[in-house]
């Protein structure tokens, strides 16, 4: 495959595992059955430690989103989450100071206790 094609085989895996991914995100949504997420309009918080990951990442979705904000463990993406109305939280397992579990556990105490 020449590299104009894998460019643009790349971007249209992207743009199809984004599409997934809010798919899924609205799915997952308990509280909001008629959320409807548009990728070029989309918030995304990504909660990742390793920053090779996040440049992957962001190279895969930075040209498709409206906005992407980082957090490099849970505690700051539970600092973040209080800050801003994030769309879709893309969020790691394994990170030092608060692992994503603790993390979105948190984030979903918060949610309870302001709806």
């Amino acid at each position: 495959m020449d590299a104009s094609k894998a460019v643009l085989f790349f971007n249209a895996v992207s743009i199809a595992a984004l599409r997934l991914i809010l798919f899924c995100a609205k799915l997952a949504c308990p509280n909001n059955n008629n959320i409807k997420i548009r990728a070029n309009e989309a918030n995304i918080l990504l909660v990742e430690d390793n920053v090779s990951n996040q440049q992957i990442i962001l190279l895969y979705l930075k040209n498709q989103v409206k906005k992407i904000d980082i957090a490099n463990n849970g505690k700051e993406a539970i600092d973040r989450f209080g800050q801003a109305k994030y769309d879709l939280i893309l969020m790691d397992v394994q990170m030092p100071i608060m692992d994503g579990l603790k993390a979105t556990q948190k984030i979903r105490e918060y949610e309870e206790g302001t709806s």
